[in-house]
């Protein structure tokens, strides 16, 4: 036999405490009793946009389909369903 018949080169779950990459954080258990679940933590968003490109300058804010670029990334982002708008 070799190693992916024995099952030694496959790969487990990801380990405790990492979520998976893509997805909204699994709901935790509380520990009282009866408690039911508990919120998701609260997830920010962070995109990176430069206005002092060479090419395009400004390009952020320059508008594509009546929608400004920048705009096109946050509707992605709200859209994945992992962030809300505060």
């Amino acid at each position: 036999m070799d190693a992916l018949e024995k099952g030694a080169a496959t790969s487990g779950p990801a380990p405790r405490g990492r979520p998976s990459r893509g997805r909204p954080p699994k709901l935790q258990r509380s520990r009282g009793a009866g408690r039911g679940l508990e919120k998701p933590p609260h997830l920010a968003a962070l995109v990176l946009a430069r206005g002092g490109s060479k090419g395009i300058p400004l390009k952020n804010i320059k508008r594509l389909a009546g929608v400004p670029l920048i705009g096109w990334v946050l509707r992605a982002a709200l859209d994945a369903g992992v962030f809300q708008r505060g």
